[in-house]
């Protein structure tokens, strides 16, 4: 078992592809090394969203709210690792990085680098295993992902697929 403290999150802005400062996140594991897992806590802020993308690892999204107005989103995403591969299939772009390709990285969750591995590569088909094992596409709700792959389990589609209700 590991436990993990809180610490204080971080802008999202340093990252030219998913350059978001009115986010914040926090990636935790276990300082003592004692378990592989990774944790992302993230506020995402008003009108802002997570850019189409995947990841080599499993991923398992938690939120807990669903941003309506003008508070931030609070999300959770899971990991078996503490390094991750991201590849992006859409961006939130720096200034002056509009004309740049989504590109893949590789996050160390445990010392917080990262580093560009080059453009994205994409799955053949987004119904084939292939590389992808976890996939979300955001549209302009940051809460109201659509999954990419069709691999999704059938809690994150409940979680995640449902459409907004109307009183």
């Amino acid at each position: 078992m590991g436990i993990a403290q809180s610490g204080p999150y971080a802008a999202m802005d340093d990252d030219p592809d998913d350059y978001r400062p009115g986010s914040a996140w926090l990636p935790q594991v276990d300082p003592d090394g004692r378990t592989s897992m990774a944790v992302i806590r993230e506020r995402i802020g008003v009108g802002d969203r997570i850019p189409r993308h995947w990841h080599d690892v499993d991923e398992v999204v938690l939120y807990e709210s669903v941003n309506t107005g003008d508070v931030p989103v609070e999300v959770r995403a899971v990991y078996p690792a503490t390094v991750v591969r991201m590849d992006l299939v859409e961006r939130n772009p720096a200034p002056g990085t509009q004309d740049e390709p989504p590109r893949a990285t590789r996050y160390d969750l445990t010392t917080g680098e990262f580093d560009v591995l080059g453009e994205t590569t994409l799955p053949s088909s987004p119904d084939r295993a292939g590389p992808a094992r976890s996939a979300v596409r955001t549209g302009s709700d940051p809460i109201g992902p659509r999954c990419w792959r069709t691999t999704c389990s059938e809690a994150h589609g409940r979680a995640l697929h449902r459409q907004p209700t109307t009183p």
